[in-house]
């Protein structure tokens, strides 16, 4: 459906790690809980699907001479302009009656990322290492949000396990993203601050990035304060290994430019990646 496409509903598994502080805090029990994280994930992604839809509509002339952009639908005028206002404001009223049920806290979390958000599309992105960093930062927001919307903890090991882990994940969407574009445009990418010759620098920050995210991990399962937090905390070791086979995998596949777009989506598509997944969330469990 051409809506679905305009609104990117594929994005919105990016906002599942809303729920990640509901398991690492142990609140999965706690049926309160689940429901106002259930209202937090959709209300953020109501937001993120309006931020979507503006900058496409902001950005409809140059989407139109782009060779992959200009099948988007407003660009392909499978969509009108005016058909976007609408679904701006049919999602910002959604967002807003999901979003009075939830704190004040998490509506100001909601407001800082919509105007990052805004102000990345508008110039930060062009900035060269900014960018990257600033995308990172987007999937920090969703935790820090999860955890606002429960008045649950976070910890400064999630943080800086967090900021790492997907500023690699920017990196590889980025170094795919050149990888593209540098085919058909040698030199310069259009619309950002690199140009092909920088994928050799990148190479070596994005698998750094993910290899120092692992070292925390490993590091906060060894620390003592977090050990009381779990029964059989030795079963975390089995995440980090799974978490490090995962990070490596992926950086090959970039290297062999196997990964075409963002790696969170090229996750949903790969089933070596479910599986991992299903393997990690079982060894949590069990060391809870």
């Amino acid at each position: 459906m051409i809506i679905l496409k305009a609104i990117r509903i594929h994005q919105w598994v990016k906002n599942f790690l809303i729920f990640l502080p509901l398991v690492l805090t142990h609140k999965i029990i706690n049926t309160q809980s689940i429901l106002i994280c259930i209202l937090s994930f959709f209300s953020f992604c109501f937001i993120a699907s309006t931020i979507y839809i503006i900058n496409d509509l902001i950005d409809i002339k140059s989407d139109r001479e782009d060779p992959i952009k200009c099948k988007r639908p407003f660009a392909s005028g499978q969509l009108n302009i005016h058909t976007g206002y609408l679904l701006i404001a049919v999602l910002l009223t959604c967002a807003t009656f999901l979003l009075i049920r939830i704190n004040t806290n998490f509506i100001i979390v909601c407001m800082v990322y919509m105007l990052l958000t805004i102000i990345y599309s508008v110039y930060l992105k062009k900035v060269i290492v900014l960018d990257v960093i600033v995308l990172s930062a987007f999937y920090v927001i969703r935790i820090l949000a999860g955890a606002i919307a429960i008045n649950a903890e976070i910890t400064n090991w999630l943080l800086a396990f967090s900021l790492f882990f997907f500023l690699s994940m920017a990196l590889v969407k980025r170094v795919a993203e050149i990888q593209q574009i540098g085919i058909r445009m040698p030199g310069m990418v259009p619309g950002r601050g690199y140009a092909k010759s920088d994928l050799t620098i990148l190479f070596i920050y994005g698998p750094v990035c993910g290899l120092i995210s692992i070292l925390i991990l490993m590091l906060y399962i060894t620390e003592q304060q977090s050990l009381h937090k779990y029964l059989h905390p030795e079963w975390l070791w089995g995440v980090s290994v799974l978490l490090l086979y995962w990070v490596m995998r992926v950086w090959f596949l970039v290297n062999r430019q196997q990964v075409y777009s963002d790696p969170i989506l090229f996750a949903i598509r790969d089933l070596p990646s479910y599986g991992i997944a299903i393997l990690a969330l079982s060894l949590v469990y069990l060391a809870i």
